[in-house]
């Protein structure tokens, strides 16, 4: 997931690298139960990927750094890291607002959403051989509203075209797709993706497929709300998975508890 799907970024692997040599990839530092491979992860996906930026100096000092570090160091440089250059609102803004169309950490974080209904729905997560072959047949971007409209786009909620053009790449309308299947929706209506049984009831990919059957019943398969409703809630989403702090969890004794 971090290597192909994320597709980590060249700047991160001297870091990596020099942490596995280490030990360091898999410890966690006292105060964040997470450990470095998963900040690597993060850093990359809110700053590399997110924010679009490379900040090579910084990653260097961190990785120059190392030999006189210690993982409670490199825990918190990293999380520094990502207050300077994607603090939490900035996140939010972006993940609700802005085109994320060409953003390359949208599979990763649209995964992320899959991952989360598979385990509502107490299914496996995507396995390395589920992954593998989705990506060997192809999979891609979707949208659920056409990029190229031919109905009249005041009817879904839009003031005008100039509207429907802020709203149609942002991550609320984007969903992973087979590539055949997208193809097959190309210059098909909404309501028609989300009834025809050769369409999106016919992805493997279960949110896919629960947006399917949510909007059938609609006499409109989706309108503007239903980006902006689902672009908060997958901002919300991604923010709790990926937040700069979390905290240690620690246990209490039955004696402490008592006292």
């Amino acid at each position: 997931m971090l290597l192909v799907v994320q597709d980590l970024n060249a700047t991160l692997y001297p870091l990596v690298i020099r942490l596995q040599l280490k030990g360091w990839l898999k410890s966690s530092g006292a105060h964040d139960p997470r450990n470095l491979q998963e900040l690597v992860e993060l850093v990359d996906l809110r700053v590399f990927k997110l924010r679009g930026t490379n900040p090579q100096a910084d990653m260097f000092w961190i990785t120059r750094e190392l030999p006189n570090s210690s993982v409670d160091n490199v825990v918190q440089h990293l999380r520094n890291f990502c207050h300077k250059f994607m603090p939490d609102t900035m996140m939010v803004q972006r993940l609700e607002a802005e085109d994320m169309y060409r953003n390359v950490g949208v599979p990763r974080m649209l995964w992320e959403e899959e991952d989360q209904l598979r385990a509502e729905l107490q299914l496996k997560h995507a396995d390395i051989a589920e992954l593998a072959e989705l990506y060997t047949g192809g999979l891609s971007i979707e949208h659920i509203l056409p990029q190229n409209p031919s109905f009249v786009v005041e009817h879904y909620g839009f003031d005008g075209l100039d509207q429907y053009e802020d709203y149609k790449h942002r991550l609320g309308n984007l969903l992973l797709l087979e590539g055949r299947i997208n193809s097959a929706c190309q210059d098909k209506t909404v309501e028609q993706k989300v009834i025809l049984p050769s369409l999106y009831l016919a992805s493997r990919i279960k949110m896919v497929k629960a947006l399917a059957a949510k909007r059938s019943g609609a006499t409109q398969g989706y309108r503007r709300e239903g980006i902006e409703e689902r672009g908060q809630q997958l901002a919300e989403l991604l923010l709790k998975r990926w937040p700069i702090v979390k905290a240690a969890c620690t246990s209490v004794s039955q004696t402490e508890m008592a006292a």
